[in-house]
């Protein structure tokens, strides 16, 4: 079987400032280095095969703050980037949703392909893509993969619908949580967003 361990990237001034944030980036802050030391901590016997990261600088650098020292082949995947918005990057939130009326579910569906950017059909036709020809390279084993909200929200959208409602989601997925994917012939969703990871690590790294 393999377990696939899905984090989202730490924060960045672009969460920080409520800022759209897709191909565009925006370093990791201070908090953000720390929830993903944190996370690395957590993770820390959770032996890890491969990973495989956004080539976005902000996965990138949770990939690495997770891994430290540990001898993990690491492998930058553009399929793992977050939706693009097109020419809305970069700007406040509110105006990347102002034409659907905060119906996340319909923007998200719609998408922003009219303004050079994407929609949820695009981004699930590449994690799909993704991870039919990785999970093949793995027989068994866990792997890391660091990625982006909305890109795990595709994620568990195409390859586990049975398993996964959005209404299971208080809020959108939360920085540096673990989202648990596992493949056994079929992929099902183990574990959703769980903050204990990074929330436990960072606990450990304060009483050294």
């Amino acid at each position: 079987m393999i377990s696939f361990y899905i984090v989202r990237h730490g924060q960045t001034i672009f969460n920080q400032k409520d800022m759209v944030q897709g191909w565009c980036d925006s370093p990791l802050t201070q908090t953000g280095i720390n929830q993903a030391i944190g996370t690395g901590i957590g993770l820390h016997d959770v032996s890890f095969s491969h990973a495989y990261t956004s080539i976005s600088e902000r996965a990138y650098d949770t990939a690495n703050a997770i891994i430290q020292n540990r001898k993990i082949p690491l492998t930058i995947d553009k399929r793992l980037k977050e939706f693009n918005f097109g020419m809305l990057e970069g700007e406040k939130n509110e105006v990347l949703m102002k034409p659907f009326n905060g119906d996340f579910e319909t923007a998200i569906k719609i998408g922003w392909v009219k303004d050079g950017g994407e929609n949820e059909t695009m981004v699930r036709e590449r994690v799909r893509s993704f991870f039919d020809e990785i999970t093949p390279l793995h027989e068994n084993g866990n792997i890391l993969v660091t990625t982006h909200g909305l890109t795990i929200m595709a994620i568990l959208k195409e390859m586990v619908p049975q398993d996964f409602n959005i209404e299971l989601l208080d809020r959108g997925i939360d920085n540096c949580s673990v989202t648990i994917i596992e493949y056994d012939g079929e992929y099902h969703l183990k574990v959703l967003n769980d903050t204990d990871y990074r929330d436990q690590g960072l606990k450990r790294s304060v009483k050294k």
